[in-house]
């Protein structure tokens, strides 16, 4: 009765590790470089680019994404800040592009900390980015 139990328990245990983990540590979206996609590309008639950056927060370095107009890049418009889902990347946002980018909005994207190409361990959804 008390190996039933003792087995019983660690059984629980491991479900529950099993459980946290894929919250705050779900697989990792990797990607290569080369699925980002050219820095310059075409949607319909308008020519668009890609930048691309690194920001730095308390859990290191985050590799972002910005999209916007070839032509007028100075101009102010508005942007949409992209923020991709618990086991995804900034590869994500590449489903909103054709819809934005012809309206003359921005996106930005980025892979927040324990995601895709950024530093981290952990994912926080955003909250310490």
């Amino acid at each position: 009765m008390g190996e039933q139990l003792a087995s019983s328990w660690w059984r629980v245990r491991d479900v529950y590790d099993m459980l946290w983990k894929m919250v705050i540590r779900p697989p990792r979206d990797l990607y290569t470089e080369e699925e980002l996609g050219p820095d310059k590309f075409r949607l319909g008639k308008k020519v668009f680019i890609r930048r691309d950056l690194e920001l730095t927060s308390s859990r290191g370095q985050l590799k972002c994404s910005h999209f916007l107009p070839a032509k007028g890049t100075s101009e102010a418009r508005p942007c949409v800040v992209y923020l991709h889902g618990n086991c995804s990347s900034r590869l994500e946002a590449f489903d909103a592009l054709p819809v934005l980018l012809p309206q003359d909005v921005s996106v930005f994207s980025m892979d927040l900390s324990g995601s895709g190409r950024s530093d981290g361990e952990y994912i926080s959804l955003g909250y310490h980015e």
